[in-house]
């Protein structure tokens, strides 16, 4: 291409911006995915249920400005697996890999201080109940304190208190005094 073409495609693309490329078709009804292989992401109507929706609130309220709270966190990004064996790592990791947590409580440092599990009727189910043993386990092995309790149920707050008051001395020195 010579100089003269090339300023002259510049001066093309100067006056008249990019060529327009056609918009990708977008699955406008349920209708269209019913058709064998297709499928559209559409947005959940909420992340929490209404129950752990108050729980965050009642956890925000508590932790204030001595940490933060995350909601809905995976498993594997709370606790890590170390194995010399390949094959157990593996089993290990991919035993909590696409499990998550209600709620991370972290420290201003960023450190996991303790998590929490709002155990509402589905922790009743048999699977359900394997994966809560699972977790369990596992945050016990890791160290991190584990916190469940149901929905409405009386001194949810006192278990609470007791792990925020261990993770922040000068809030329960507040609180005492």
């Amino acid at each position: 291409m010579s100089i003269i073409q090339s300023i002259l495609a510049f001066l093309k693309w100067l006056l008249l911006g990019e060529p327009k490329r056609p918009k990708p078709k977008l699955v406008h009804s349920a209708s269209d995915t019913r058709r064998k292989g297709t499928a559209h992401f559409v947005a959940k109507p909420r992340l929490l249920s209404s129950a752990e929706t108050r729980v965050l609130k009642y956890l925000r309220s508590q932790i204030g400005p001595y940490g933060h709270v995350c909601p809905c966190v995976r498993v594997a990004d709370i606790i890590s697996v170390r194995s010399r064996d390949k094959s157990a790592w593996s089993r290990k990791f991919l035993s909590i890999s696409q499990k998550h947590v209600d709620f991370a409580i972290i420290g201003t440092d960023g450190r996991v201080r303790f998590v929490v599990e709002v155990d509402d009727s589905s922790h009743r189910e048999p699977k359900r109940q394997a994966r809560d043993k699972l977790l369990n386990k596992a945050f016990a092995q890791a160290g991190i304190p584990l916190v469940r309790f149901e929905p409405g149920q009386e001194g949810y707050d006192a278990k609470l208190a007791s792990q925020i008051a261990e993770m922040v001395p000068a809030r329960a020195q507040e609180q005492s005094a």
